[in-house]
């Protein structure tokens, strides 16, 4: 099973090279996260026709989403925030642990940094910020069928 996991896109309205990171790399993944701060609504409708994807409220979204988002997919259990409000995310999980507390993963955004790390029974992982106006950033693809799941940081 294949997950694309992206976070912070900060873009007001759809772009050609949007598009194209989106055909080349996301279309075809098993489930779709975006973890908050798209900015744009134009963003989140575009990514909302992918048959399996879940989305969150960040910080810098005006719009109506869920702060958070638990799913059970092929027996993963995973938890997506954006992150905003919990401090120092990757040195204090247990905050994180403390909203999904039986989750096998926890995607996050918010710090703009990418992040992946097991604690305990839990894998966490942040994909960066998928900044294309910057030309610079993350996300990331996680090929996850067996119990150690495989991560993937494309560069943008």
């Amino acid at each position: 099973m294949r997950f694309g996991v992206l976070s912070d896109t900060h873009l007001y309205s759809m772009s050609t090279e949007f598009e194209q990171l989106y055909t080349k790399f996301l279309k075809d993944v098993d489930v779709l996260i975006h973890c908050g701060d798209f900015t744009g609504e134009e963003i989140y409708y575009f990514l909302n026709n992918h048959p399996k994807f879940i989305a969150v409220k960040g910080n810098c979204d005006f719009f109506e989403l869920s702060p958070k988002a638990y799913l059970e997919v092929n027996g993963f259990k995973i938890g997506v925030t954006h992150g905003f409000g919990v401090l120092d995310l990757e040195k204090n999980p247990q905050q994180l642990l403390n909203i999904f507390p039986d989750a096998d993963l926890i995607c996050f955004g918010h710090t703009h940094k990418k992040y992946f790390s097991k604690i305990k029974n839990t894998y966490f992982l942040n994909p960066g910020t998928c900044q294309l106006k910057r030309r610079q950033g993350t996300f990331a693809l996680l090929d996850w069928n067996e119990k150690n799941p495989k991560i993937q940081f494309v560069e943008v």
